[in-house]
């Protein structure tokens, strides 16, 4: 998220006057150029070397440094502009740089007279779901964002999208009013992987130990509602793939409801660590760097639910 004047008004001068087509054909040349010239991508190939350690096989490493500069964008302007331009009217016409899968999913959730969560990630594109959902396909929800980019850069998001930024409000305020829109059978939508909060668990990813919020699961057992994942990975030719995955299942609804909202978190905790190992290139800068500091996990995994 990019930060001062300076930068604020570029995004604004590059919304009016950059459409939105030409700015992913832009952000795609760049980052064939980036790969294609060693010297101008060496710390993401530095970055990507650190993900060897819990990659599931060995990685194509010139594929993989292209979705990470298509993920990240080489400047913070680019990508503060797509986040922002993508879900607007003309926004539309890049329709041929999104592909989507599962929308049959997403179909059923909604029709299922539950409330819905959609649950994304820091990962790929994952900032760009909820502008493309709402100003695309017409889909009214709350957002939960660290920061709101488009008060920031001061536009209107896209009709019917609710922008809620989590660092300037009080958090508990904030997930009760997004509980009651559950209850009344409405859609939210979070990154389950984000840092903001201090209710959760340190749990075992990707050889390491990370805290991990654990307000999606409470909120779904406390309303009903359905959880269903989305995931937005980037193609080495531009292209967004938008996935939404099978409904988190908590198990037996005989179960504890602490045990359910553990075995929620924990089914999602696995999702996120298998796509961090199978496409690190998709991984977000900031993320991996968190990582690198992250301590060690302990040889064994403890079971679901079970105490320490």
């Amino acid at each position: 998220m990019i930060r001062g004047r300076r930068p604020r008004w570029i995004v604004r001068v590059l919304l009016a006057v950059l459409p939105v087509r030409a700015g992913m054909q832009l952000v795609q040349w760049l980052a064939v150029l980036y790969v294609r010239v060693p010297w101008l991508a060496r710390r993401h190939r530095r970055a990507l070397a650190l993900t060897q350690e819990f990659a599931g096989r060995p990685v194509d490493e010139r594929a993989q440094l292209h979705r990470r500069l298509l993920a990240n964008t080489p400047h913070a302007v680019l990508y503060t502009w797509r986040r922002l331009a993508i879900g607007r009217p003309q926004g539309r016409r890049a329709r041929d740089w999104v592909e989507f899968h599962g929308l049959d999913r997403l179909e059923a959730a909604r029709n299922a007279e539950r409330g819905l969560i959609l649950l994304s990630s820091h990962f790929g594109g994952g900032s760009l779901v909820p502008p493309i959902l709402a100003g695309w396909l017409g889909l009214e929800f709350t957002s939960l964002h660290g920061r709101d980019g488009y008060g920031f850069v001061g536009i209107a998001p896209p009709q019917g999208f609710e922008a809620v930024e989590l660092r300037n409000s009080f958090l508990p305020r904030v997930l009760l009013d997004c509980m009651r829109k559950l209850q009344r059978g409405e859609t939210d939508h979070l990154a389950a992987d984000g840092y903001i909060g201090k209710s959760g668990r340190e749990l075992e990813f990707c050889g390491r130990r990370r805290f991990f919020n654990q307000g999606f699961p409470e909120m779904a057992e406390a309303s009903g509602a359905v959880i269903l994942p989305v995931f937005a990975p980037f193609r080495e030719d531009g292209r967004l793939r938008i996935e939404f995955l099978e409904p988190l299942n908590p198990g037996p609804g005989g179960l504890d409801p602490a045990e359910r909202a553990m075995r929620l978190l924990d089914a999602y905790v696995r999702i996120l660590e298998h796509r961090w190992a199978s496409d690190p290139g998709n991984i977000l800068a900031g993320h991996l760097n968190r990582f690198s500091r992250l301590e060690p996990a302990v040889p064994e995994r403890q079971p679901v639910g079970s105490s320490r």
